[in-house]
């Protein structure tokens, strides 16, 4: 298309790009207070199933990792996104259920009206990773902008 290189989020699929990794991001599972007194609490996962969920983008299963082992449901809900912070303000407009990255609120979540979900639960967490086409020359430019972006993922 163009493009020299892209970030994507997410196992990616075998393809003919080639892949840089550049970390891992968090999940965590919240809702507001509003949204959890009108609709209730999930304990678990598969509780999910009967909540209002904002899905991002065309992933509607969530994954999740416990003592008890890997759990997966399929969500629904009332909006799908595929940003970030846009998944954010739906769940401060009460929408529903989200999966938001951690770096949104850091672990401050009740300092921006949410409430973390399923302690014992935690989502999986999807690769970050800089891609380009293996037959594509790549410029200095390009090249400086892989290596800035995978320094500062090991400096956090």
């Amino acid at each position: 298309e163009g493009l020299e290189l892209g970030v994507r989020i997410g196992t990616l699929p075998s393809n003919t790009l080639i892949a840089r990794s550049l970390g891992i991001i968090e999940y965590t599972t919240v809702a507001t207070p509003r949204y959890l007194a009108k609709h209730g609490r999930p304990d678990a996962p598969l509780d999910l199933a009967q909540h209002q969920c904002i899905v991002s983008g065309t992933n509607s299963r969530w994954h999740f990792e416990s003592e008890h082992g890997r759990q997966s449901v399929e969500v629904s809900g009332p909006l799908r996104v595929n940003d970030a912070d846009a998944i954010y303000q739906a769940v401060q407009a009460d929408l529903g259920i989200a999966q938001i990255p951690d770096w949104i609120v850091r672990t401050d979540f009740e300092a921006h009206g949410l409430v973390a979900l399923m302690d014992d639960y935690y989502p999986i967490p999807k690769p970050v990773s800089i891609v380009y086409p293996q037959t594509r020359f790549l410029s200095q430019r390009a090249r400086s902008l892989i290596d800035f972006l995978v320094a500062e993922m090991r400096n956090g």
